[in-house]
């Protein structure tokens, strides 16, 4: 899920407010949920105080404390080393940049998300980089694109599933990608899962081919570094 600061039991000293329901959105459902008041909580530089928060009991958060949404990251400077399983968070922008990495501009939109320009085969899709994610999701204007440069089929698609932090089980279409260009970095062999997700209705990307980016992807790099200050991305092949 993107986008929603959570919080999941049990969580000591905190009770839920059953007359403060919210809406939570996942990518494939939504559900109303209580709510409690957090005093405070840090996270490195992150520092939040009197902050309501949904409260979660997903099966895909087991093991989880919460999710840290995008309105907690602006203006900082977040570095994800999948090398050595870090990740590192300061308050500000950084001038360093690690000479074996490739930068490229993004932008942000749809309530704060980052979307970057994707490439599969001839197309230029916007994918939405989704650190939260584990896997990547593609809609259905995507699928029947690659149906057409298929020739009417793909190869290997199957059936799956897809869960999220709503508890909302969508099923699936899963097809491999023999390659995708983020920018100048190239991923081979992606697994993607295609289905009418709300989410990109939400997010007003149901009529255009759009692509959702998950960990599975991201952690093939050798790192992945966004400083939101100044709107940059740089990623580091393995």
């Amino acid at each position: 899920m993107t986008g929603v600061q959570t919080c999941a039991l049990p969580i000591f000293g905190l009770h839920p407010d059953e007359r403060r329901d919210v809406l939570v959105r996942g990518v494939s459902g939504r559900r109303r949920v209580h709510t409690v008041v957090v005093d405070s909580f840090r996270l490195g530089d992150i520092e939040a105080r009197a902050a309501r928060l949904p409260v979660l009991g997903a099966r895909v958060l087991e093991g989880l404390d919460g999710i840290l949404s995008m309105d907690h990251l602006r203006g900082m400077h977040l570095t994800a080393d999948f090398a050595s399983a870090e990740v590192r968070m300061m308050n500000g922008a950084s001038d360093e940049t690690p000479s074996n990495a490739l930068a490229m501009r993004l932008w942000e939109r749809y309530r704060q998300l980052i979307v970057v320009e994707a490439r599969i085969g001839k197309h230029r899709v916007p994918a939405i980089i989704d650190t939260g994610g584990a896997h990547t999701l593609g809609n259905i204007p995507l699928l029947n694109s690659l149906i057409a440069d298929a020739g009417g089929a793909l190869d290997g698609v199957i059936r799956s599933q897809v869960t999220d932090a709503t508890d909302t089980v969508l099923d699936t279409w899963d097809s491999r990608i023999g390659r995708l260009d983020i920018g100048p970095v190239a991923i081979d062999d992606l697994r993607v899962s295609f289905a009418r997700f709300p989410v990109f209705q939400f997010w007003q990307l149901e009529r255009e081919p759009a692509l959702l980016i998950g960990m599975d992807a991201l952690s093939r790099l050798k790192s992945l570094t966004v400083d939101y200050r100044r709107k940059v991305m740089v990623l580091a092949p393995r």
